[in-house]
């Protein structure tokens, strides 16, 4: 996988996320919308 990310670096960005980041899950922003 490393190899392929040096490789293909000038076509991806790749960004790492916290396991449990709810401010960056879209679904979790729309559900929290949705509740009664």
């Amino acid at each position: 996988m490393q190899a392929w990310l040096e490789e293909s670096k000038h076509r991806i960005e790749v960004f790492f996320i916290p396991p449990y980041s709810p401010e960056l899950n879209a679904a979790r922003i729309f559900e929290s919308g949705c509740k009664d």
